[in-house]
């Protein structure tokens, strides 16, 4: 695997490992019921999806060169 590939592969496992952990937060919240949880599980889920598309949009311009 080249460099590119690895950065885009550890970026895609670091935005799931953050959507998981931040679910997870946000559930306890929830159950607990911790406000402070849930908001926080909610940064982290979006913390993740922002990596998950910074991932994607890098392979795609690497498609187009």
């Amino acid at each position: 695997m080249n460099d590119m590939t690895d950065k885009k592969e550890k970026e895609l496992a670091q935005g799931l490992g953050s959507i998981v952990k931040g679910y997870a937060k946000r559930l306890a919240g929830e159950i607990a019921p911790r406000p402070d949880l849930v908001v926080e599980g909610e940064k982290e889920q979006t913390e993740g999806l922002r990596h998950i598309r910074e991932a994607k949009q890098k392979t795609q311009e690497r498609k187009a060169d």
